[in-house]
């Protein structure tokens, strides 16, 4: 298993220092997240950080990860969160179906999911620093998620539904 140095390490050698503050501010909102939602405050930070892992990939690589299931995706962006699940099972030996999933469909939310995967989105559409949301619904959406994350996932997923970043 990998120390959180080594993850960090690994996170931060596949993205610009940009990126790597977003990975960090998502990894900030998913403990906080998974703290008030009974879910394990590893995985979250875990899944967090590296959700985003194959965000910077060139398109070769992740139709390379993803094979045939690329046709499943909008765009080949839209990929990245199952290349990066992969990436992460067969690249740094994290088999956690949790951790995967929530990886994977941090970009597409699927309809069922578990909490976690319901943690990564939100941090992930609620990061501060993103400019998709006012400052005022990202405020009233993260007390949202603290009290209830599927509610929070619910109202979040909506308002992205035909975003895919």
């Amino acid at each position: 298993m990998l120390s959180n140095e080594e993850i960090i390490k690994i996170v931060k050698s596949f993205q610009t220092p940009r990126r790597f503050l977003h990975t960090q501010q998502v990894a900030k909102l998913a403990v906080d997240f998974a703290k008030t939602n009974n879910v394990n405050l590893y995985f979250a930070w875990l899944a967090a950080m590296l959700h985003d892992i194959a965000k910077e990939f060139d398109q070769q690589k992740i139709k390379f990860l993803v094979k045939e299931k690329i046709q499943q995706f909008p765009t080949i962006n839209a990929a990245h969160g199952l290349a990066g699940a992969i990436f992460v099972c067969n690249e740094l030996n994290i088999k956690n179906k949790q951790i995967f999933n929530a990886i994977a469909n941090h970009v597409i939310p699927s309809e069922k999911c578990s909490k976690l995967s319901m943690i990564i989105y939100c941090a992930d559409k609620l990061d501060p620093n993103k400019s998709k949301l006012r400052i005022e619904q990202k405020i009233e959406l993260t007390k949202l998620a603290k009290r209830d994350i599927k509610k929070a996932y619910l109202v979040i997923k909506n308002i992205f539904r035909n975003n895919f970043f």
